[in-house]
């Protein structure tokens, strides 16, 4: 069997030469249409481009635009209510669309593959990672399976995962990690082309990084093309080649990074740009520093000490203890927002959990308004702190029940804890807090269903029903990372208006810096259940003092470095912070040994400039 990683170079200086030469995929024309029980509509409009060997293509655009749409078509995925209408898809010179189903079998995963969004929906939950990998590769080759497994585990080292553990299952493995095998995957059997379907969507900042950087690295080594599909303008302008920009099925533009990045001709390019919020934009002009009286009055909430372990099985019978947060504190101040960043599996929905009593502390306390919460035993102090904390959730559209309507989703909070004289004034409540979070006409808008709103507008409707409760302090749970680049800003404009008018709380859990800095006043660095570096979010942007803290500035996406300068700069060392295998003690790779013995459970916390604090051992 034919390794990849042979004859690697002379691969990369083929497709060099075969750029300019011949385009291996082209779309023609192509049209696409919805059929509908009651109309019909044109997703894709005449759209026209090409790729060609060892190029990247961006296309960027909005949910809905028709990006995975076309994606779905070039691997001829469309099926009804979907109808390819028009135009065509020629691979080296053949027309896709009249393959037959054999030529298909050849065509789909042997020439072109795919990359999904969601690693954990696109492989089996209940099947090995090596038996998916080895099934694709026996599918269409005639190798035995002995060879198939040696296959696998070049390729699991190929996207820098242990073949070891091959074994294992897809819930086994980190969302970034299943995103690699996904790639592993696509890259089975030495495809030409890859379609890459919003794969960094759902990842961190640290994690979307290597990803990136891995498929970078790898498309340079083995020359295939690749067609990258996101919203995010930004990142794609340090990834592609090319970009193309789409907006309501049409392709609006097309050219080189730079130049879309740059020097957009199109308006909507433009307005797609600037919607991205970098770092030295998110200077955070409309927050007023927290004074001194302020950090000495009693915090709305405070976590004090707290400890969280939960506890796991190991094997059949045996029982092991997981700590998911140690000696974490924070305060949550009336008028303010404390954002608390960063990576997935680090703690940040548990602390939201504690905060709203589903989980208790397994050590440390939880004060609201100074007095502990085991003291709020009675009937109507537990009720009243469940309607002061409440929370908004990640996914918008999960969080909302898509056989009601907008209106009657915000009646019933109203109708639980409020008293109304008659239907007209809970009516007129229900417009006031329609209106009060931007949804216009507030008529319409009360009789449509989730599904007919955007993922902005619903998540405005999530707010909107947490209004209703009228509560003190609001945790947001990563409130606008499953929306587009260009709604959320809007988004945090709103709960900055909320934050303000009606003097609320905030908790903000994300893991995007820059958002942190553009809404709240203070900052908390969460790495591993541990809170290594806090203070006011301005601070913490500008000077960095802890190495993780560092690295998550340093993976932001920045279109004036693009990736293939970055890797030529070489790997940041910080990225050994990271440990995505998690062996051993979580500080073995990073403790320098400059203080000498140390408890990490217990070092000490230094201010490093005024309210400025970190833990003071040099690596976490």
């Amino acid at each position: 069997m034919n390794s990849p990683l042979i004859n690697a170079d002379e691969k990369q200086k083929s497709a060099s030469k075969q750029y300019q030469k011949q385009a291996i995929l082209e779309v023609k024309d192509l049209s696409i249409h919805y059929i509908g029980a009651n109309d019909i509509t044109q997703a894709v409009k005449k759209v026209s481009f090409s790729i060609h060997p060892g190029e990247v293509l961006g296309l960027a655009g909005e949910s809905g635009c028709g990006k995975s749409t076309i994606a779905f078509a070039i691997a001829r995925l469309t099926s009804l209510p979907g109808l390819i209408s028009d135009g065509e898809i020629l691979f080296k010179g053949d027309d896709v669309l009249r393959y037959s189903e054999k030529q298909l079998r050849c065509y789909r995963w042997a020439c072109t593959s795919l990359v999904f969004q969601s690693a954990m929906d696109s492989l089996n939950p209940v099947i090995s990672i090596k038996e998916q990998i080895c099934d694709t590769i026996l599918a269409h080759k005639k190798v035995s399976l002995a060879e198939a497994v040696i296959r696998a585990r070049e390729l699991m080292m190929m996207v820098d995962l242990d073949p070891d553990r091959l074994d294992e299952f897809p819930h086994q493995f980190s969302g970034g990690m299943r995103q690699r095998i996904g790639i592993a995957l696509a890259m089975a059997l030495e495809p030409e082309l890859i379609i890459m379907d919003e794969p960094t969507t759902a990842l961190d900042v640290v994690v979307q990084r290597d990803i990136i950087e891995k498929i970078f690295e790898l498309k340079e080594k083995l020359g295939f093309a690749v067609l990258f599909i996101s919203h995010d303008l930004s990142m794609m302008a340090e990834f592609a080649d090319r970009i193309g920009v789409m907006k309501d099925g049409v392709l609006l533009e097309i050219a080189n990074s730079a130049e879309v990045w740059d020097k957009p001709k199109h308006a909507y390019t433009k307005q797609l740009g600037e919607a991205f919020l970098t770092l030295d934009a998110a200077t955070g002009e409309k927050l007023t520093p927290i004074s001194d009286e302020e950090r000495l009055a009693t915090p709305l909430l405070e976590l004090k000490g707290v400890h969280k372990t939960f506890k796991t099985k190991k094997g059949w019978f045996g029982v092991k203890n997981f700590n998911a947060l140690n000696d974490v504190s924070f305060k949550l101040r009336k008028g303010r927002a404390l954002a608390l960043v960063g990576e997935s599996g680090s703690g940040k929905s548990t602390c939201a959990r504690i905060l709203s009593r589903v989980y208790k502390p397994s050590a440390g306390v939880l004060n609201y308004k100074g007095v502990c919460s085991s003291k709020l035993q009675s009937k109507q102090a537990v009720s009243d702190y469940q309607k002061a904390v409440q929370m908004i959730f990640q996914d918008p559209f999960s969080s909302l029940n898509p056989t009601l309507t907008i209106g009657y989703h915000l009646r019933r909070p109203l109708e639980l804890h409020h008293e109304f004289e008659n239907e007209q004034a809970l009516q007129a409540k229900i417009y006031s807090l329609l209106k009060q979070v931007e949804l216009l006409p507030v008529e319409e808008m009360a009789a449509r269903y989730p599904h007919e709103l955007s993922g902005g507008q619903r998540q405005r409707v999530a707010i909107a029903r947490v209004l209703a409760i009228q509560p003190d302090i609001i945790l947001a749970d990563e409130p606008t990372s499953m929306l587009d680049v260009s709604l959320r800003t809007g988004v945090l404009d709103l709960l900055q208006k909320l934050k303000e008018e009606e003097n609320i709380a905030f908790l903000y859990i994300t893991h995007d810096m820059a958002t942190a800095r553009y809404f709240a006043e203070e900052t908390a660095i969460l790495y591993r259940g541990n809170i290594v570096e806090w203070g006011d979010s301005q601070t913490v942007a500008n000077n960095p003092q802890h190495p993780y803290t560092q690295l998550l500035l340093d993976s932001v996406p920045d279109p004036k470095r693009p990736i293939a300068q970055r890797i030529k700069e070489g790997k940041n060392p910080l990225r050994e912070i990271w440990d995505p295998l998690g062996k051993g003690c979580v500080y073995s790779q990073q403790c320098s040994g400059v203080f000498g013995e140390c408890s990490h459970m217990d070092a000490p916390i230094i201010e490093v400039g005024k309210n400025h604090f970190i833990r003071q051992f040099e690596y976490l």
